[in-house]
């Protein structure tokens, strides 16, 4: 862990709150049962297969990497250490479901595949999933091992930029995990606002990744057309959400240092 990261992570146990500091009826329906929804014995299971093959894979590919980059790996992946330092993991991935199969959105997109550990988790409620790699090789190696859901999942092999000013659909989750790299972030939310509306609930992963990409946080929460914020410490949360008087939560999480 950084000592960015181990500094940040103290800040947030002192000022996170839990359910109960919440008068806000979104954020404490959040904490109290979004927070607490157990997922079903079967989709654990197909995740927990999913994993262990990811995890068992010790074969290399080629990495196109359009985004920030790893901090950890060149362009040569062996799968196993991309799942191990990339993937999506542990309470975030939990919470990735568990957001999904309480607010029952009807229509997803993910930007970053990666390996489709997150991706599976969006198809909790099974409706549809719009998932975007610009790496083929890393995207059929998510195809691969990519459990059998009864949600409709189009893998899409496309750059960010070039997809989203193309794409029409309006969207009622969007998860962005792809790039890292703060102004890239903000740019992507600027071309999305016609891919979503006023309760689209907007996923911000690894906003303490990079001092940019904690910069672009603190600026996006700030920003007056998101009245609905909540830090999580890895992932941000934001919303439109004009009826309500703007606000921003720091939401407590238990047990996040082994998902990071």
């Amino acid at each position: 862990m950084s000592q960015m990261i181990a500094y940040e992570y103290i800040k947030y146990l002192l000022i996170s709150k839990g359910r109960y500091a919440f008068h806000s009826p979104f954020v404490y329906d959040f904490a109290d049962k979004c927070l607490k929804l157990k997922l079903t014995p079967a989709f654990l299971q197909h995740q927990a297969t999913q994993k262990k093959a990811l995890n068992a894979d010790f074969s290399t590919y080629e990495m196109r990497d359009f985004g920030a980059g790893s901090k950890k790996m060149n362009s040569t992946r062996v799968v196993h250490d991309v799942y191990k330092n990339s993937a999506t993991k542990g309470v975030y991935l939990k919470l990735l479901s568990q957001i999904v199969a309480f607010y029952q959105p009807k229509k997803i997109l993910e930007l970053g595949t990666s390996l489709g550990v997150g991706t599976f988790a969006l198809t909790t409620a099974g409706t549809e999933v719009t998932t975007m790699d610009a790496c083929p090789n890393t995207q059929a190696m998510a195809q691969k091992y990519f459990p059998e859901t009864k949600a409709k999942v189009h893998f899409v092999n496309a750059v960010f930029d070039e997809f989203i000013p193309q794409d029409s659909t309006v969207y009622d989750l969007i998860f962005v995990d792809g790039h890292h790299d703060g102004e890239a972030l903000k740019h992507y939310l600027q071309l999305l606002e016609k891919n979503s509306h006023e309760e689209t609930i907007f996923i911000l992963d690894d906003i303490r990744w990079s001092k940019s990409m904690f910069c672009a946080w603190e600026e996006i929460k700030s920003q007056e057309k998101y009245h609905l914020t909540m830090d999580l410490f890895k992932f941000g949360v934001v919303m439109r959400r004009k009826h309500q008087d703007k606000q921003h939560f720091i939401v407590r999480l238990p047990h996040i240092l082994k998902s990071l």
